[in-house]
């Protein structure tokens, strides 16, 4: 039987992975698609600097004495008018404002996050940190494939202003079942809340991640773990465009296929959590995810070929889905239960720069470089992160 707390963390992922998509990689698809170019495709990660200011945001959030189910239908309901302006705009003519528009939307999927992970902290807290972090990680990937590959595929049948339609109209339907699932597991009363205190509420949470040891290490861990992947998350829709794959093609075989692997490593990585230490899957996981990099270097010779489309998205996001499990997970177990929400906060917006700022620079890259030498690069970006998680690095931290 599926444990309760991997059904409910399968929940909240999928709301998160939903949201991250429709300011992220759909956006880009969108955008690539009308020919927009790579240097602004790049500059268009800036959109979710929200995620990496996600500790602030939470902190000033928790003072406001208001209860969470109100933070959320706020939050949802500006994702839905954001969504509705998207529908109105042209991708080749209108891409400043659609920035703006994009930028509020990972505002409010910042302001829903922060409550579902407090909620989902709080649930799975004590036990089953594997199987919660695989659902988690399962739930994510299935909302990034209703909002990532169902949208790119819909895009070769339907005009891009009837999409935004229909998904607005999905999230409304999504974010009413979430509250009535919630209510099922937790009471949504106003949180006791205390006057703003700088020490307690900034600096105590900062210097008690993982009870204040390493603290430089583990925020350059973060940061560089998953630095490779945000490169390549900026350039892959170009890339498969410039190869000449259309929407249809690119949303099956890199997005249905990809993402469908991506489930199966998620309940993969989450298993083996289960019987090996997080700092060995972190490691190992990583290391496996760094050397399938290489495949994009094989498909930039090779060409157009829907069979190595395949075979690369496959095995990029089986393992990329183990190491993110590895990764939430490692991330979860350094939070104190006290400071749960800001902790877990923080090290989420420490994510974020290594998703916004850094990728910004990807379509420059790319514009100097060929494709081959962009993928060896990102993946020589990579090793870094896997260093940093070694076992002789990660002993030291025993």
């Amino acid at each position: 039987m599926i444990p309760q707390t991997c059904v409910q963390t399968s929940v909240f992922g999928f709301m998160s992975g939903f949201c991250l998509l429709l300011s992220g990689n759909t956006l880009n698809f969108w955008l690539a698609q009308a020919g927009v170019d790579l240097v602004t495709l790049g500059l268009f990660t800036l959109v979710a600097l929200p995620y990496s200011l996600k500790y602030f945001i939470a902190v000033a959030m928790d003072k406001i004495n208001l209860p969470i189910r109100f933070w959320l239908f706020m939050a949802q309901a500006v994702i839905v008018l954001c969504l509705i302006g998207f529908s109105q705009l042209s991708a080749e003519q209108d891409y400043p404002i659609i920035a703006v528009l994009a930028g509020i939307l990972s505002l409010a999927a910042v302001g829903q996050d922060i409550y579902l992970d407090k909620l989902r902290i709080d649930k799975t807290y004590s036990s089953n940190k594997g199987y919660a972090a695989g659902g988690y990680i399962a739930g994510y990937r299935l909302g990034m494939l209703v909002s990532g590959a169902g949208l790119i595929f819909l895009s070769s049948l339907w005009q891009w202003p009837d999409i935004f339609y229909v998904t607005s109209g999905t999230f409304i339907l999504l974010s009413l079942s979430v509250h009535l699932f919630i209510n099922d597991i937790t009471s949504l009363t106003t949180l006791a809340r205390r006057p703003f205190n700088f020490k307690q509420d900034i600096i105590e949470p900062i210097i008690n991640i993982a009870h204040g040891k390493h603290l430089l290490y583990i925020l350059a861990l973060i940061i560089l773990y998953r630095l490779a992947d945000n490169l390549l998350a900026v350039l892959a829709n170009p890339f498969l465009l410039h190869l000449g794959f259309n929407a249809a093609e690119i949303a099956t075989a890199s997005k249905f296929f990809g993402t469908t692997m991506a489930i199966l490593g998620g309940i993969i990585g989450g298993t083996i959590l289960q019987k090996y230490s997080i700092r060995q899957a972190l490691y190992w996981f990583g290391l496996i995810h760094l050397l399938t990099h290489v495949l994009f270097v094989v498909q930039a010779k090779v060409g157009y070929n829907l069979g190595l489309l395949y075979v690369v998205n496959g095995a990029e996001s089986l393992t990329g889905s183990m190491a993110m499990v590895a990764y939430i997970a490692y991330i979860t177990s350094l939070c104190d239960k006290q400071y749960g929400t800001t902790q877990y906060a923080l090290l989420s917006s420490i994510m974020g720069l290594s998703r916004t700022l850094l990728p910004a620079s990807a379509g420059a890259l790319a514009t100097q470089l060929s494709w081959e030498t962009c993928f060896i690069v990102i993946t020589l970006v990579g090793i870094p992160g896997v260093m940093l998680s070694s076992k002789l690095c990660m002993k030291n931290l025993s």
